[in-house]
């Protein structure tokens, strides 16, 4: 008899510790890689620090989870062999429920892995100002399977991450103030381009917004002949995100400086005939 047991783990018994041995090795490297996932994520300008860290935890979470499970599972049916059991049947019925869950949750496997890519690719962060097709609005929370979006109106849109396809991220790195003005075609466009450049230099040596604009306003000139009016247009590179309130500023201070000028402002006709 204890011949037999002396065979047996000489030959079965140094199997099952080798594959323990593996196992753990293999456990402490997926240890290994999940700590340096923060150094795989390059975190955007203006990103919370916060943020950043659900975006790291939540990676970290999938790939222990997974990997570890897979270790796991492979390790046990190994050894269940060593032990002289049949794990046929048990490969088969996995197998069979493989295909069942593959066929089932698809969906869930496409957001899964469309998520884990918008992580790792850094495409947007919390707090961002992104677009999905005709959807936009900020980045309130981020999971794996979906992002949710919390719209100007503020509805809360939540889209599955294998259903975007592509993203506009509007407050990455930079943003830029665009604004455009229509003036009536008999105007002066010389004197009304000048009127633009001095709002844009006096917006740029107000302290106020000196701190979040990248760059001084830059007036680029005619943009567009429609028949009924002449439009310039006036922009400037602002910090992520800062671009509406310099955009609303902005028309605030050109209608007032070209009201005191005498410059008027041009419209269709139809832009009438909808007001009233």
């Amino acid at each position: 008899v204890w011949n037999r047991v002396l065979a047996w783990l000489a030959s079965h018994g140094l199997r099952i510790l080798l594959i323990v041995i593996v196992s753990v090795v293999a456990l402490r490297l997926l240890r290994f890689l999940v700590r340096r996932v923060p150094h795989w994520i390059q975190g955007s300008e203006g990103v919370e620090p916060s943020d950043l860290a659900q975006r790291v935890k939540t990676l970290q979470t999938a790939i222990r989870g997974t990997g570890a499970l897979i270790i796991l599972v492979v390790a046990g049916l190994m050894v269940l062999r060593e032990l002289g059991l049949d794990i046929t049947p048990l490969l088969t019925s996995m197998g069979l429920v493989g295909l069942a869950l593959s066929l089932g949750a698809q969906t869930l496997v496409k957001d899964i892995i469309g998520g884990l890519f918008i992580l790792i690719e850094d495409q947007f962060d919390i707090g961002d100002s992104i677009r999905v097709g005709n959807l936009s609005g900020t980045v309130e929370r981020m999971t794996l399977r979906a992002t949710h979006i919390r719209a100007f109106g503020g509805e809360l849109h939540i889209i599955p991450n294998g259903e975007i396809r592509t993203v506009s991220n509007l407050t990455r790195a930079w943003s830029r103030a665009v604004v455009e003005v229509p003036l009536s075609p008999d105007e002066d466009v010389a004197r009304a381009m000048e009127v633009l450049e001095e709002i844009g230099r006096e917006l740029a040596a107000d302290p106020q917004f000196s701190s979040i604009l990248l760059e001084p306003p830059v007036v680029s000139g005619i943009e567009a002949l429609d028949g009924w009016t002449v439009r310039l247009r006036i922009a400037a590179k602002t910090s992520p995100g800062q671009h509406w309130g310099v955009m609303r500023v902005l028309r605030r201070r050109i209608n007032d400086r070209f009201q005191r000028e005498g410059i008027r402002l041009g419209f269709r006709p139809g832009d009438v005939l909808t007001k009233l």
